[in-house]
């Protein structure tokens, strides 16, 4: 979430290039939006200095779907998305 847009679509591609045949990459991001919620206003930052990148997962899904590589020997490499979801990160106390 502090990489640009740009930067994720060049680490993702980075990637690729970099695994082995039949290696895994796992992705986590570590929230798609603020604690206060979606306003990115409402943190502790001011719009300015934020460096937080909020995205959903269904983003990163359709990147790792889509990037494709083409080796030096001509063949295509695609990432093969095997599994995806969300894990509870906070603990809601009911007072």
């Amino acid at each position: 979430m502090y990489m640009s847009d740009s930067e994720v679509v060049e680490f993702v591609t980075g990637a690729l290039k970099w695994l082995r045949p039949g290696g895994h990459l796992k992705l986590r991001e570590s929230c798609s939006e603020p604690s206060t919620g979606r306003k990115k206003t409402a943190t502790l930052h001011t719009n300015e200095s934020n460096p937080t990148h909020y995205r959903f997962s269904s983003l990163y899904i359709q990147l790792l779907r889509h990037v494709q590589i083409q080796d030096s020997d001509g063949k295509w490499w695609k990432f093969d998305l095997k599994w995806s979801a969300s894990v509870p990160t906070y603990i809601y106390v009911s007072v």
